[in-house]
């Protein structure tokens, strides 16, 4: 045994934590079975990789590469010795066993497995759950009202509202710039004025900054939906928490709300829902009521969770297009233009998928629009001949000195023009015209790297000052403080106030700012730079994405496409034309048997 664990050691991507639970599971099978240590490590070292199992085909690669250890070398082989072991289920939610093999050749920790079941088995039941219906003829004036009625274009928007009031479970997906929050915002507000009581609604998403900017986006649309429903829209819910502090986070990592305790809510909204992973989500749908309604907001081709599985996407996969018979027929006198596009299905799960098609941001003569749709399709002549256009808005530099002089005249004329201002507010609102982002965290081209060389760049070129806390400076919060009001992924700026002491200010999300004394900012970092990640959800007037020199496994299509949708008119990218390539042609994929079960 003592060889197959040298063997893990040396494996790309296995870490100590895989190897040690490995070694655990095979000393459960008295046989002491060197597959049963192979496959737990594989599917332990799966989680670290984003994926919720491995595959029998992955085991089999595994004993491939090392041909001199006795173990199985076909599929066939390793099935039989893994169901032959006391640690491995085939997947009896009353068994106990470590493992779980499917009858798919999945293997998993049976933790996950239980989780993605229960996800699958939940969403099931939520999409085949009845509402309370609404009058047709109503319900279409009061679609009217909200979107006049287009003879001549597909209203999407429209179309999901119409979906989403029927029904108990729901996702809207939709690119940046398509309406996603108008359409909710309409939707709770119908939702209330068909109510015959005020509907307990509440709002809700992962991160606290992601929580800020929908109860922000939601607030902006109410005045427009009060002209029309006065009553209704007072009714519609305005602020918004993290998903944590909804469901009651304690410090012995459990939640107060439960199946046995659940959230007391007729509605639960939760946007940016890319970001949700299997194991949040399955803590979410066990806090939810059977008679809550549950709709997720987000974009689905944006980058997955950071944690493990892609909810999102696997809820989505392909059912864009298609709707039962009986959805079509209540469709077709509601928004019978956008109808038309649909193609009738079986599977249960599309009656409560829609995704926003139509772009009010990107216009057809948009170069950012265009890149980030053949982006999106993995197309990459068309992304190449947008990148040698070069463009107004869209432009490319090569990864050599002139290149880099290009990226750093972007940065040092952006803070130049933003140390002019005159003011906090007129500084925060130039913050925004211009980020510069990268796809790493460590390393030569990764946000701590950069944000030290832009600080040495800005600080010869003399335009910032050599101090910590020096006007001008942009810092982003990297814990949550609830007292504060201040979240991971908050982004301010130092500045002096009227008496020219320097404080740390933050738009706060209706006009004004907040300011708050240096020392007590939570924990918090320079950001010249940011990540991808951290970008989800926001929106800047132009963007520079730095690339690495070589590829890796995180740069995929998904995370280009979300980098380039963060800016609202121009986009610069910077970095070898062969990242570019690869990061065009390789989709993020990851392991689950969640879509599938959600189809069976």
């Amino acid at each position: 045994m003592n060889a197959f664990v040298d063997a893990l050691r040396d494996t790309p991507d296995m870490r100590s934590l895989d190897v040690h639970l490995a070694q655990f599971a095979a000393s459960l099978d008295h046989q002491e079975n060197p597959a049963i240590l192979v496959a737990t490590a594989l599917a332990s070292r799966a989680l670290g990789l984003g994926d919720v199992c491995t595959r029998l085909e992955d085991c089999v690669a595994w004993a491939l590469a090392w041909p001199d250890l006795d173990c199985p070398k076909d599929a066939s082989q390793w099935r039989t010795v893994l169901q032959s072991a006391s640690a491995v289920s085939p997947g009896n939610e009353e068994d106990s066993a470590l493992l779980v093999i499917d009858a798919s050749d999945r293997i998993y920790l049976m933790r996950y497995y239980s989780h993605e079941q229960f996800v699958a088995q939940s969403l099931k039941t939520a999409l085949s759950g009845k509402t309370t219906p609404v009058e047709p003829a109503a319900l279409k004036a009061a679609l009217d009202t909200v979107f006049p009625s287009n003879t001549s274009e597909p209203d999407w928007q429209r179309l999901a509202v119409a979906v989403a009031v029927r029904q108990r479970f729901c996702v809207i997906s939709g690119g940046p710039g398509t309406g996603k929050t108008r359409t909710v915002a309409s939707l709770l507000c119908l939702l209330q004025y068909f109510a015959e009581e005020p509907l307990r609604m509440a709002l809700t998403a992962p991160t606290g900054k992601a929580a800020a900017r929908l109860a922000q986006s939601i607030q902006r649309e109410l005045p427009k939906l009060t002209a029309l429903f006065p009553k209704a829209a007072e009714t519609v819910p305005s602020e918004a928490s993290t998903l944590h502090r909804l469901l009651g986070y304690r410090s012995d990592g459990q939640f107060r709300h439960n199946a046995r305790q659940p959230l007391a809510l007729d509605l639960l909204l939760v946007d940016e829902a890319s970001m949700l992973d299997l194991a949040m989500m399955a803590r979410l749908l066990d806090a939810v009521a059977p008679s809550t309604r549950l709709i997720l907001l987000g974009d689905r081709d944006q980058l997955a969770s950071v944690e493990v599985g892609n909810v999102l996407g696997d809820i989505c996969g392909n059912h864009f297009d298609f709707a039962s018979a009986e959805m079509l027929d209540y469709l077709r006198a509601l928004e019978p233009l956008a109808t038309e596009q649909l193609e009738p299905t079986q599977h249960v799960v599309a009656d409560g998928i829609c995704l926003l098609r139509r772009s009010y941001r990107f216009d057809d003569t948009s170069s950012v629009g265009k890149v980030s749709r053949a982006i999106n399709q993995g197309d990459w002549a068309s992304t190449k001949a947008l990148l040698r256009a070069n463009n107004y808005d869209l432009e490319y530099f090569d990864s050599d000195a002139q290149g880099h002089k290009a990226v750093t005249d972007k940065v040092v004329a952006h803070f130049k023009a933003l140390l002019a201002c005159e003011s906090p507010q007129l500084a925060l609102k130039q913050l925004s015209r211009f980020q510069l982002l990268c796809c790493l965290r460590m390393g030569a081209a990764g946000v701590q790297d950069l944000n030290e060389r832009m600080a040495q760049l800005l600080r010869r070129a003399g335009v910032i000052a050599s101090t910590d806390y020096f006007k001008g400076r942009p810092v982003m919060v990297v814990q949550n403080d609830y007292s504060q009001g201040l979240y991971n992924g908050d982004v301010g700026l130092l500045w002096p106030d009227e008496q020219g002491d320097i404080q740390a200010w933050f738009d706060d999300g209706l006009g004004g700012l907040r300011s708050f004394l240096p020392a007590r900012l939570p924990e918090h970092e320079s950001c010249f730079a940011m990540t991808v990640h951290k970008t989800q959800g926001s929106e800047f007037h132009e963007i520079c994405l730095f690339l690495p020199e070589h590829v890796a496994p995180i740069l995929t299509r998904q995370l280009l496409y979300t980098g380039v949708t963060r800016a609202r008119e121009k986009v610069s990218i910077c970095g070898p034309k062969s990242v570019v390539k690869h990061m065009v042609s390789a989709s993020l994929q990851r392991h689950s048997g969640l879509a599938d079960a959600l189809n069976k």
